[in-house]
């Protein structure tokens, strides 16, 4: 980025100030690696919170920064709660959202409101992939050619992004698309909006407050949005997925087909080390370098669960190594 945080800073600052109206009266960015900031800003003594989130800084996105306004756009007028949309800013690269509250995860949450907030996820998730796609695709939307193509389309970006970035060699990956190419999943012409990075949300007291980053999100096979929300289960725990897709079925009146969301896990395992390969391998001043290689190595070691569960193969057993007790944390 050829100017300071600060700079950028105080040109969103000024952007919030000349388009919304009011006073910032607390602006800071997050430290990660994506540029985003939360802004309260004072209106007639009152004040407004609000989210701006920018452009990744070390990877391509795999849908363009605009498009995710759009879609998040289109979602929240279309009855799907996500944060409201106020408005894009051209220098640095960014959209303006409202800020929601809750919490991202069930720590300190009874079994009942996690329970309770999960179903109204699923309810939220049928009724989103019951939405008309057509106002969707007018709107800019991305969509496959053909209904057919719904369920490797995004996958498609993903590996294009991987080809233009690699620069060395990855037998992994390369093992892993060959074999989703021979043994793609099939939509069999299915078609919906949907978030595919499914399972992020805020909740609380049992219901979701606003479904969050939908950053790769488009009109494709509705079961990604059931498999991809197995990852993340890892780290936030939803429940019994069995149970979950019974649910699924009985909100939405279609059935899960497991094959294909067998596949479409196995994908999605794959697009860490896809996006932040090159990040790995050639970082910059903006890459957290060590929260990208934990989600490779830890998402790789998925895929090859993954892939093990839809061929039937029993994995060996790999002895962890244990380090020495140190005097230093």
């Amino acid at each position: 980025m050829g100017d300071s945080r600060a700079e950028q800073t105080e040109r969103v600052r000024q952007w919030l100030e000349g388009e919304l109206g009011g006073t910032v009266v607390d602006i800071r960015r997050q430290p990660r690696w994506r540029p985003v900031w939360f802004a309260d800003v004072e209106r007639d003594g009152e004040t407004s919170e609000y989210v701006v989130r920018g452009d990744r800084t070390d990877m391509p996105l795999i849908f363009p920064l605009h498009h995710e306004m759009t879609l998040q756009d289109q979602l929240h007028h279309h009855g799907i709660p996500t944060p409201a949309v106020h408005g894009w800013i051209d220098d640095p690269m960014a959209y303006v959202m409202d800020r929601v509250g809750g919490q991202q995860d069930f720590q300190g949450t009874s079994d009942a409101d996690r329970a309770s907030a999960v179903d109204d996820y699923l309810q939220i998730l049928a009724r989103m992939h019951a939405l008309d796609i057509t106002p969707f695709q007018e709107a800019g939307v991305y969509r496959a050619t053909t209904p057919e193509e719904s369920g490797w389309y995004g996958m498609s970006r993903y590996e294009d992004v991987y080809r233009s970035t690699k620069t060395g060699p990855d037998p992994f990956m390369e093992f892993c698309l060959g074999w989703l190419h021979r043994n793609p999943p099939l939509s069999k012409g299915r078609e919906a909006v949907i978030v595919w990075d499914s399972g992020q949300f805020h909740n609380a007291d049992g219901r979701i407050t606003a479904v969050l980053d939908v950053e790769i999100g488009h009109i494709g096979d509705p079961m990604m949005d059931l498999a991809a929300w197995r990852m993340r289960d890892t780290i936030v725990g939803y429940g019994s997925f069995p149970e979950l897709y019974a649910r699924y079925e009985e909100l939405s009146g279609t059935e899960v087909d497991l094959e294909a969301l067998m596949r479409h896990h196995f994908a999605f395992t794959l697009t860490n080390q896809l996006a932040v390969g090159e990040a790995l391998r050639a970082p910059n001043t903006e890459t957290d370098f060590m929260t990208n290689a934990q989600w490779c190595y830890e998402t790789n070691l998925f895929a090859t669960e993954a892939l093990a569960e839809i061929l039937d193969l029993e994995l060996p057993t790999v002895c962890l190594l244990y380090t020495s007790p140190s005097p230093r944390d």
